[in-house]
């Protein structure tokens, strides 16, 4: 009980501020949805590119450029977890649709690496790259995803990847809602930062303390 109520002050809170934010002169507004992202110059180089799941078909379509470009000879990412409306067949999983987009574009079948089981956060899929890091003996790799995604993936990954001999990098996807207007002007810009907010609220509370010895709670059966 104390732990819902603790959550739900945390809501309140976080919508108090960004009723706040939304009074406040552009600058402090266009800080905040810079402070989101992670950018980077990226090497030339790395051993596995790895797309993090969430916007499958722009983050597949910037990794197959980087693969076209010889930035990488393996595309690798993990599968989500299923639900009802996708094993009915109404609508493709989100990894079949990343793996459509990355050989439509050129990226060869034996280039491509799903991992296996399921994952249901960024955390899991920070844990499920750890492993196979460690498993193929991966001295680079780089992590593609939406820029406004990219702060906080690149906050857990640091904690969960933490060998010396890894070496990390994060490969932003242009967001449209941020980088080509003012976010809180535009009812996309502002649903997409207000849950990276909440999610980077509830990564800092739950997730702060976590590291390299982390390993995946299991499934509930149903």
């Amino acid at each position: 009980m104390r732990a819902r109520w603790r959550s739900l002050l945390l809501l309140l809170s976080l919508l108090v501020l960004i009723l706040s934010l939304l009074r406040s002169p552009d600058p402090l507004l266009r800080w905040w949805g810079q402070r989101l992202e992670h950018w980077e110059p990226l090497p030339r180089q790395v051993d596995a590119l790895f797309i993090l799941l969430g916007d499958a078909a722009p983050r597949a379509m910037y990794a197959a450029a980087l693969f076209n470009e010889g930035v990488a000879p393996l595309v690798v990412m993990a599968e989500p977890e299923r639900d009802p409306v996708l094993d009915l067949g109404l609508v493709p999983q989100e990894t079949e649709v990343a793996v459509t987009v990355l050989r439509r574009l050129g990226v060869p079948e034996s280039r491509i690496v799903v991992l296996p089981g399921t994952v249901t956060s960024t955390l899991e899929e920070a844990i499920v790259a750890r492993d196979w890091v460690a498993r193929e003996r991966v001295r680079s790799i780089m992590f593609v995803t939406s820029s406004y995604h990219s702060g906080r993936a690149l906050w857990i990954l640091s904690k969960v990847l933490t060998s010396e001999r890894l070496r990390i990098s994060m490969a932003a996807v242009p967001t449209a809602a941020l980088d080509w207007q003012p976010w809180w002007r535009s009812e996309d810009g502002l649903v997409l930062v207000f849950n990276e907010t909440v999610k980077c609220a509830y990564y800092w509370l739950f997730h702060r303390t976590v590291g390299p010895d982390i390993e995946r709670s299991p499934r509930r059966q149903s």
